[in-house]
């Protein structure tokens, strides 16, 4: 009996220590591993976050750019650190559910060994072509890509972007031939397709407002199910006559596999309250962002549908990346 009570009080004492160890957390820097270069849709999402944060001294929270290889390198790179809560990934789709079906040796498994914190933002991608090119209608753009001599071209931020996906659902759904332009990056991209050198392109409503604006590229259609604050006046690829069309870039936040649970709920915590604060939910509306903040479980299962989705994609379309 006293051997047995011992050991109840050895057990009770062991879990107490380990709540008051992790009830002090986060007691250094945490690391927010970005997997896209600074000054893009990931990394300025999470720095407006990451100082909200730091302003109600819950950090320091310290975001650390990694991008390259379309977002696997930060990834592997979290993949692989402690699961103690100090070391986070802030991401898009594209190393977690697109490369998935994309990249044969991807060198972890987005399922097994990362754990989802909490969906942040949501935003669907616009069609666009130079402003140039005598075309004011997605119907209008298909018309001239399928009596064109020579097939139209389309830019992408890289090979197996969403970008990149984006022009091969363009090509499926709408039953014409384009050439794929993969650059390093929007920005290239983007350049070319302001210069003519490509005839149009994909890119995410925050990427593309400024060049919207000032009517160097011309909006054709939303691969959204519904339009956007930021562009009222732009329809739907549905509503422009191609069904279900729908190519939304997300970002979230995500830890490594084994991370406590307490600690994946006390990210989430903080991090959801201030995606919902309203002015934080306003300014990124006004950008062509919406906040989609959500529990771990409801980011798990957005994962899964969004991984169904694009191996859908990328089988009926014959994409390979290796």
């Amino acid at each position: 009996m006293n051997r047995a009570m011992v050991l109840v009080f050895a057990a009770t004492l062991l879990s107490l220590g380990a709540t008051f160890c992790q009830a002090a957390y986060p007691d250094k820097p945490v690391k927010i591993i970005v997997a896209y270069p600074a000054g893009g849709g990931p990394d300025y999402v999470v720095r407006v976050v990451a100082q909200k944060l730091n302003e109600k001294s819950m950090g320091p929270f310290v975001v650390e750019n990694r991008p390259g290889a379309n977002g696997t390198i930060a990834a592997s790179l979290v993949v692989k650190a402690e699961p103690d809560g100090y070391t986070v990934l802030f991401t898009a789709g594209g190393p977690i559910s697109i490369g998935v079906n994309l990249v044969k040796k991807l060198p972890y498994d987005p399922v097994k060994d990362l754990t989802p914190v909490t969906l942040a933002i949501t935003a669907p991608l616009v069609l666009m072509v130079n402003a140039s090119l005598p075309v004011t209608s997605v119907s209008e753009l298909l018309v001239r890509a399928r009596s064109s001599k020579k097939p139209m071209s389309y830019a992408s931020s890289g090979l197996g972007s969403e970008h990149h996906l984006a022009g091969e659902l363009l090509k499926l759904r709408g039953g014409i031939d384009l050439i794929h332009v993969p650059y390093k990056g929007f920005g290239a991209a983007v350049g070319d397709a302001i210069g003519g050198t490509v005839d149009l392109i994909f890119g995410t409503v925050p990427a593309a407002l400024p060049h919207i604006a000032g009517g160097r590229l011309r909006p054709l259609g939303l691969a959204s199910a519904a339009r956007v604050p930021a562009l009222p006046n732009v329809p739907t690829m549905e509503k422009s006559g191609l069904p279900d069309f729908e190519v939304v870039s997300w970002f979230g936040l995500l830890v490594p596999a084994k991370t406590p649970p307490d600690i994946v709920q006390f990210l989430n915590h903080e991090f959801v309250k201030v995606l919902n604060t309203p002015d934080i939910r306003e300014r990124f509306q006004q950008e062509g962002m919406i906040v989609n903040a959500s529990t771990p479980d409801e980011f798990a299962r957005y994962i899964a549908t969004d991984t169904r989705r694009w191996a859908e994609l990328v089988k009926a379309a014959h994409i390979s990346i290796d």
